[in-house]
């Protein structure tokens, strides 16, 4: 420790001057965040690059363990596992995002819009059930309804179904169903009534969606004249209905008959796999289906990769804020210098008369301020008249009555700018009752023989920069010449601590 073994350690002070160095200890933290991150990106891809290694390897080896034929075997029906799961994926994203499967039956709209088609070239109502909508159409109800066009199947909300004529909504009303222009058709042409229904959430989506339709079936129509088709389409009806269940329910379970379908043939095909391979053929099997690790490519930041510097950076950070806290502890409690003044109470015996600092702190360094209030220094004075009033006091006090009114104040601190704060105490404390003289009786014969004239001795300690064995040193120097040593002043300066 500098000193003896036995000296008392303030342990409150020691925890206020991890305070201090805060700086210090954050600038260690950070290079510890910074190398483990390093570390821990170097490492995850080499991780992942040997996995990727030895599961090549592997794979390999069980080839070579089956037979040409069956590894050809198993790897056609990993092939086709593979599309199985591809496609369970692909359901489960659908049932997640549908709008048709996830609309409620008993509170939905539905809108039904009839048409008379008359055409001259044969049936042309399959046309308007095939492709109606445009992905401008797709993009535009994906909008009304709030939802990603790529994820939402908004088309499945419009169904086109076609009928012959006198069985629609205008039949069942008798509303005249002449074409348009107010013509009736000839003999040969052939007549349906092609009806869009719409499912929306309420009457306000189901009639914005329904302009949508009814653009896509205008635009649909003048597409197939162009082509040169000969045909006539009008609209003749349109009804909005609550609560058809029915309709809904019916649409719903299409779809999920599918899903039905395609869950009873992935079941047969796990099972017939798993009765069909066997062995060697079955493990390289296994390794075909189970995902394999990728190689890191060079310079890029994989999931992997981004986890172990995750990790390691945090220990790293951790591994500096420990190992910084403990060095700067130790240093102060090894430390040949004298760090506060309860210690020179505590070790040796001279009770501090008075606390003193110079410097600032800056405002936004609240955590440095705490670590010096710790330290008892909010309550330091500063080297001034006012300042040294209590430390002038208790020297009258001690003095009262004395012929030799002459008082030494040591400076034992090598150090420029302390011994011109320790000057500057000794000039701030004289007057024509006291005479305060400031120096180190080591330096020459002068200051020797002026604290050997001297009736009383105050010891000037530095925080930080006063050495022990100096300090020891003139201790000594004082009691073999029996001067009266009244006490300690400590001067702490914020600015080098």
């Amino acid at each position: 420790m500098g000193g003896d073994l036995n000296e008392v350690v303030d342990i409150r002070s020691g925890l206020a001057y991890l305070l201090v160095k805060w700086k210090i200890i954050a600038f260690v933290m950070l290079a510890g965040v910074l190398i483990g991150a390093f570390y821990g990106n170097r490492k995850g891809a080499q991780t992942q690059n040997t996995a990727a290694a030895g599961y090549e390897e592997t794979l390999q080896n069980a080839r070579a363990a089956c037979s040409e034929r069956g590894a050809l075997y198993a790897e056609q029906l990993s092939v086709q596992y593979k599309a199985y799961n591809s496609e369970l994926s692909r359901w489960g994203a659908y049932l997640n995002s549908s709008v048709l499967q996830n609309m409620d039956p008993g509170s939905y709209v539905k809108k039904d819009i009839q048409y008379l088609l008359v055409s001259e070239s044969g049936n042309v109502a399959d046309a308007f059930s095939e492709a109606l909508l445009r992905d401008s159409d797709l993009q535009a109800i994906s909008e009304i309804l709030g939802v990603d066009p790529l994820t939402a199947s908004v088309e499945e909300l419009i169904a086109v179904s076609g009928e012959e004529e006198g069985t629609g909504i205008a039949a069942q009303t008798g509303e005249e169903t002449a074409p348009a222009g107010g013509t009736s058709a000839s003999n040969g042409s052939d007549r349906k009534i092609v009806t869009v229904s719409i499912a929306a959430g309420n009457e306000e989506q189901a009639q914005s969606i329904g302009a949508v339709v009814e653009s896509a079936v205008e635009e649909k129509c003048r597409k197939m004249q162009a082509g040169g088709a000969v045909l006539q389409m009008k609209k003749v009806d349109e009804r909005t209905v609550r609560g058809d269940s029915g309709w809904l329910l019916k649409r719903q379970q299409s779809a999920l008959d599918r899903l039905v379908t395609f869950q009873i043939n992935y079941s047969l095909f796990v099972k017939n796999t798993t009765d069909i391979l066997q062995g060697a053929q079955r493990t390289y099997y296994n390794l075909l289906i189970s995902p394999a690790p990728e190689k890191a490519a060079a310079g890029s930041v994989n999931k992997s990769s981004r986890g172990a510097a995750v990790k390691y950076a945090a220990a790293g950070g951790a591994a500096g804020l420990v190992i910084a806290a403990l060095c700067i502890y130790l240093l102060f409690v090894f430390s040949g210098r004298i760090r506060t003044g309860e210690e020179l109470f505590n070790n040796y015996g001279l009770s501090v008369l008075q606390k003193f600092r110079t410097g600032a702190v800056p405002g936004w360094d609240v955590i440095r301020k705490c670590g010096f209030s710790c330290m008892g220094m909010d309550r330091a004075a500063k080297i001034t008249k006012d300042g040294a009033a209590p430390l002038y006091a208790e020297l009258e006090k001690k003095m009262a009555g004395a012929q030799n009114r002459q008082v030494y104040l040591t400076c034992d601190c090598a150090q420029k700018k302390a011994r011109q704060n320790i000057a500057a105490l000794a000039e701030t404390l004289t007057d024509e009752r006291i005479k305060v003289i400031a120096g180190d009786p080591r330096d020459s014969e002068k200051d020797r023989k002026e604290l050997l004239e001297s009736g009383l001795v105050v010891m000037a300690e530095v925080l930080g920069e006063s050495n022990k064995k100096d300090f020891l040193d003139l201790l000594a120097i004082c009691r073999r010449n029996e001067l009266p040593v009244l006490g300690c002043v400590t001067i702490l300066d914020t600015e080098r601590l």
